[in-house]
Protein backbone atom coordinates (compact mmCIF):
# COMPACT_ATOMS: atom_id res chain seq x y z
CA UNK A 1 0.00 0.00 0.00
CA UNK A 2 2.99 2.56 0.87
CA UNK A 3 4.15 2.15 -3.16
CA UNK A 4 0.47 2.51 -4.59
CA UNK A 5 1.14 6.80 -3.77
CA UNK A 6 -2.78 6.96 -2.39
CA UNK A 7 -2.15 7.02 1.27
CA UNK A 8 -0.20 9.89 3.51
CA UNK A 9 2.68 8.94 5.64
CA UNK A 10 3.59 11.08 8.38
CA UNK A 11 6.53 12.94 7.75
CA UNK A 12 7.05 13.80 11.65
CA UNK A 13 7.02 11.68 14.84
CA UNK A 14 4.84 13.11 17.64
CA UNK A 15 1.48 13.25 18.80
CA UNK A 16 -1.67 13.20 17.02
CA UNK A 17 -3.47 16.50 18.47
CA UNK A 18 -6.52 16.42 16.09
CA UNK A 19 -8.36 13.86 13.17
CA UNK A 20 -11.03 15.13 11.04
CA UNK A 21 -12.19 13.66 7.98
CA UNK A 22 -10.51 16.48 6.10
CA UNK A 23 -7.26 16.97 8.05
CA UNK A 24 -4.79 15.28 10.30
CA UNK A 25 -3.11 17.35 12.70
CA UNK A 26 0.64 16.06 14.68
CA UNK A 27 2.37 18.15 17.15
CA UNK A 28 5.70 17.24 17.04
CA UNK A 29 6.87 19.90 20.03
CA UNK A 30 4.99 22.35 22.27
CA UNK A 31 4.72 25.04 19.64
CA UNK A 32 5.52 23.51 16.51
CA UNK A 33 2.22 21.56 14.77
CA UNK A 34 2.08 19.89 11.16
CA UNK A 35 -1.46 19.58 9.54
CA UNK A 36 -2.26 17.01 6.58
CA UNK A 37 -5.14 17.97 4.48
CA UNK A 38 -6.57 14.77 3.35
CA UNK A 39 -7.81 14.06 -0.17
CA UNK A 40 -12.03 14.50 0.36
CA UNK A 41 -13.80 13.10 -3.15
CA UNK A 42 -11.68 14.31 -6.27
CA UNK A 43 -11.85 12.97 -9.35
CA UNK A 44 -9.37 11.10 -11.51
CA UNK A 45 -8.32 10.45 -14.32
CA UNK A 46 -9.80 7.21 -15.25
CA UNK A 47 -13.70 8.14 -13.66
CA UNK A 48 -13.27 6.92 -10.54
CA UNK A 49 -13.24 9.04 -6.96
CA UNK A 50 -10.40 9.34 -4.44
CA UNK A 51 -11.33 9.82 -0.97
CA UNK A 52 -8.53 9.40 1.91
CA UNK A 53 -10.06 8.25 5.84
CA UNK A 54 -8.01 8.52 8.60
CA UNK A 55 -7.12 5.49 10.75
CA UNK A 56 -4.97 7.28 13.49
CA UNK A 57 -7.03 8.49 17.27
CA UNK A 58 -6.36 11.35 19.27
CA UNK A 59 -3.55 11.37 21.97
CA UNK A 60 -1.80 8.26 19.04
CA UNK A 61 1.82 8.57 18.99
CA UNK A 62 2.87 8.79 15.53
CA UNK A 63 6.80 7.69 14.32
CA UNK A 64 8.37 9.37 10.93
CA UNK A 65 6.78 7.20 7.80
CA UNK A 66 3.82 6.15 9.46
CA UNK A 67 0.72 5.43 7.58
CA UNK A 68 -2.26 8.04 8.42
CA UNK A 69 -4.81 7.28 6.02
CA UNK A 70 -6.58 4.92 3.88
CA UNK A 71 -7.15 5.70 0.25
CA UNK A 72 -9.00 3.87 -2.46
CA UNK A 73 -8.91 0.36 -2.92
CA UNK A 74 -6.70 0.65 0.19
CA UNK A 75 -7.91 -1.45 3.31
CA UNK A 76 -5.77 -1.59 6.91
CA UNK A 77 -3.12 -0.23 4.92
CA UNK A 78 -3.19 -3.31 3.00
CA UNK A 79 -4.02 -3.14 -1.34
CA UNK A 80 -7.48 -4.39 -1.64
CA UNK A 81 -7.97 -5.53 -5.23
Amino acid sequence: AIDSGMILNSRVSGIVEAVSSTKVTIRTSKTHKVTYKLQKYLRSNQETCINNRPIVWKGEVIQSGQILTDGPSINSNELAL
